[in-house]
């Protein structure tokens, strides 16, 4: 398969990712009501408890912890890597929330009962995007970045489908979000791990690399992926700014 190819199959499989979405609306939403109601009328202490977890965990704080911790034991290419992956989540994210800017269940709806409460909008979920990208992403990154075979491949990828939509489906539990919504969170996640991996990883590393084996002085070259990675940082909250911004003087 040319890359030509593979790049225009990229953007079509996005563009039907969006159209899909929005000629699939109604009919999602129906279902989304159902489920909603017989999840809402199913809760249990036990799985509540769970589900508030679940909820916790997908907040975004493991996500940064793991970065570090890549930082740690991978090295400086990766971490900046699984940054720049971050970073483009939440600018998906924020980008899809502010251009959709669409109610989530209990903002129209007075008998949803949502166990967690949020002003943002909710189109697409947040929670769904970042667990099925991260998890995916580091599922490519261990196994489809070498030759050699590693064992639990099979383990870890029904792990990774199993959390991801695990996730989707605690948000309908705690009545945060719509069918419509989990269901394009775990595409653009899916769809942005499976982008960086084919496009950004290589090119990413080898230039990292190059850095370091150009650059005869350790503290020039850690200067310089130092400043990559500060770039990252303050670039993304300099999109958190402008997305609040956006909300503030528009809705």
């Amino acid at each position: 398969m040319s890359k030509s190819f593979q790049s225009w199959l990229y953007l079509f499989s996005l563009i039907l990712i969006f159209t899909f979405d929005r000629l699939a609306k109604h009919l999602l939403l129906k279902w989304s009501d159902s489920i909603i109601f017989y999840l809402q009328a199913s809760r249990t202490e036990l799985f509540t408890t769970f589900a508030e977890l679940l909820a916790e965990i997908g907040d975004g704080w493991i996500y940064f912890l793991l970065v570090i911790l890549v930082r740690n034991y991978e090295g400086r290419g990766k971490a900046l890597y699984y940054s720049l992956f971050l970073l483009a989540m939440i600018t998906v994210m924020n980008q899809t929330k502010i251009m959709f800017h669409e109610p989530r269940p209990y903002f129209t709806n007075d008998s949803v009962i949502p166990l967690k409460c949020s002003q943002e909008f909710g189109h697409p979920s947040g929670h769904s995007l970042f667990a099925s990208g991260f998890a995916s992403i580091i599922f490519l990154d261990y196994y489809h970045s070498t030759q050699t075979p590693r064992p639990g491949y099979y383990v870890a990828l029904i792990t990774c489908l199993l959390y991801s939509f695990a996730m989707a489906l605690d948000r309908l539990y705690l009545a945060v979000h719509s069918l419509d919504h989990v269901l394009i969170g775990l595409a653009l996640g899916f769809w942005l791990a499976l982008f960086f991996h084919q496009y950004v990883r290589i090119t990413l590393l080898d230039h990292v690399k190059e850095i370091e084996l150009k650059t005869q002085a350790v503290c020039s070259c850690t200067n310089k992926l130092a400043g990559l990675s500060i770039f990252a940082y303050i670039a993304l909250f300099a999109i958190q700014v402008l997305t609040l911004y956006v909300v503030v003087m528009n809705f």
